[in-house]
């Protein structure tokens, strides 16, 4: 479908009046510009902007300490302020945690967020690994990372390094059930199920 035409606006005293071919007007407040919102008949709405805030504390999943962030009005006077979680963002609380946000690290919450997919996916492996036994009835040879690794990928097109399956060096050596541990790096890990039956 077309685009729609291109808005002007033009600032009176404190009200921003925006112009579009073909439709009203609608004035809005200088601080809060209008939008066009499609699908609505050629009408406009109004968008608040929210506050610009720093964050006094870590909130998981959400932001670290020292974090700049715009957050809408109602999240901040009904949750962050009360709470002491997040500060005006001025010049003086701008130097006050600017030691803080040196350390913030943009990239950590989707990497927390990738650990955490990870760990779901790796909790639910079930493996059943085979082999023969030896003269004595015990398993014939013992199952290393290597094994693990290529039977993940064979039944579950999961590649996983073996350096990241935490298994002793002699590997798996007897039959049953045996919980293998998995590093999912930031010092996260998941376990997966394997069962060594006898072939």
């Amino acid at each position: 479908p077309p685009s729609p035409p291109p808005m002007f606006a033009r600032t009176l005293n404190t009200t921003t009046v925006c112009t579009r071919r073909g439709h009203p007007n609608t004035a809005t407040t200088a601080s809060a510009p209008c939008r066009w919102k499609s699908g609505q008949g050629g009408q406009f709405s109004k968008k608040m902007l929210g506050h610009n805030v720093i964050l006094t504390e870590d909130i998981p999943g959400y932001g670290q300490k020292g974090e700049k962030k715009v957050v809408s009005r109602g999240y901040f006077r009904n949750y962050l302020h009360p709470n002491s979680l997040a500060v005006y963002n001025s010049n003086e609380t701008r130097t006050q945690y600017q030691e803080f946000t040196d350390k913030v690290d943009p990239g950590a919450r989707q990497r927390l967020q990738s650990i955490r997919q990870a760990a779901r996916k790796i909790s639910g492996v079930q493996l059943i690994l085979r082999r023969g036994k030896g003269p004595d009835g015990h398993l014939h040879s013992p199952f290393y990372a290597k094994d693990i690794s290529e039977k993940l990928w064979s039944i579950k097109s999961m590649e996983l390094p073996t350096n990241k399956i935490l298994m002793p060096s002699t590997g798996l050596t007897t039959f049953g059930v045996h919980q293998v541990a998995v590093d999912l790096g930031g010092e996260e890990t998941a376990s997966m199920m394997v069962r060594i039956e006898a072939r």
